[in-house]
């Protein structure tokens, strides 16, 4: 439920932002960049404080998890990009 729900807010806060606020597809990638170089950069930096004979997902889900959901934001810029050119 909680993944249906990110992945939603990955798709649809790009996609709502092109159509309502009609922000240029360049500030949003960069947006969605800087988002996804952060939350990277704070998973690494957990990792390097996990606690002893925790259960801890490696680096590269975490790496491919986010990445993926930087697919989504792009697939909502380019969907709301076309919908604006439409209207």
């Amino acid at each position: 439920m909680v993944g249906q729900l990110i992945s939603f807010t990955a798709f649809g806060l790009p996609l709502a932002m092109m159509l309502v606020f009609r922000s240029s597809r360049r500030r949003l990638l960069l947006i969605g960049a800087a988002l996804t170089a952060g939350i990277l950069a704070f998973a690494a930096e957990s990792r390097l404080e996990g606690r002893a004979g925790s259960d801890i997902v490696p680096y590269w889900v975490t790496a491919i998890f986010v990445v993926g959901l930087f697919g989504l934001w792009c697939a909502g810029i380019a969907l709301g990009s076309f919908v604006r050119r439409r209207l």
